[in-house]
């Protein structure tokens, strides 16, 4: 159940670890998935895809694991929904199911899941698999952000006094 205010909870959480939203119906996949990572990641939860959407579009996680198989709205829709959102489309998901075949394997790829694993998983896999996407996001952080500083610089470069001063003062 969420609390009246969903994003005093976020607020309370600021540990500086990267957070991690876990989308998940069953209380003791949650529960292990939670012990496997709670050292190295701030850990929201959420009982199925209608909340982890609410919860993904107020807290913004770093990343967000997501079964497939919930009441209310599956993880391929929570995929496609999070995927197409300006405000989440940059969140990493893996996908967490008991579907194996290579069909559904394919379709939660073209859903835009990021990897997907299936349940039983490796603690190992999973706990790699989330590193290797939280480095790739940050070395795309890093070369959209010196890219931004570059060409903030060129263009302040080539501003007369005038612009310069007008631009301060705006």
């Amino acid at each position: 159940p969420l609390p009246d205010s969903v994003s005093m909870v976020f607020n309370e959480i600021d540990n500086g670890l990267p957070m991690l939203l876990i989308i998940e119906d069953n209380i003791d996949v949650t529960y292990y998935l939670q012990t496997c990572l709670e050292e190295n990641y701030q850990i929201l939860t959420a009982p199925n895809g209608k909340v982890g959407i609410t919860m993904a579009v107020e807290a913004l996680p770093d990343i967000i694991i997501s079964d497939i198989m919930m009441p209310e709205m599956d993880g391929f829709e929570v995929c496609s929904l999070l995927k197409k959102d300006e405000r989440t489309n940059h969140i990493p998901i893996i996908l967490l199911t008991a579907k194996a075949t290579s069909k559904d394997k394919l379709a939660g790829l073209s859903y835009g899941a990021d990897a997907y694993l299936i349940k039983p998983f490796k603690k190992e896999e999973l706990e790699v698999r989330m590193e290797n996407l939280l480095e790739i996001r940050r070395t795309l952080q890093e070369k959209y952000s010196s890219t931004l500083m570059t060409s903030k610089s060129v263009d302040e470069a080539s501003l007369s006094k005038e612009e310069m001063f007008i631009k301060k003062i705006e």
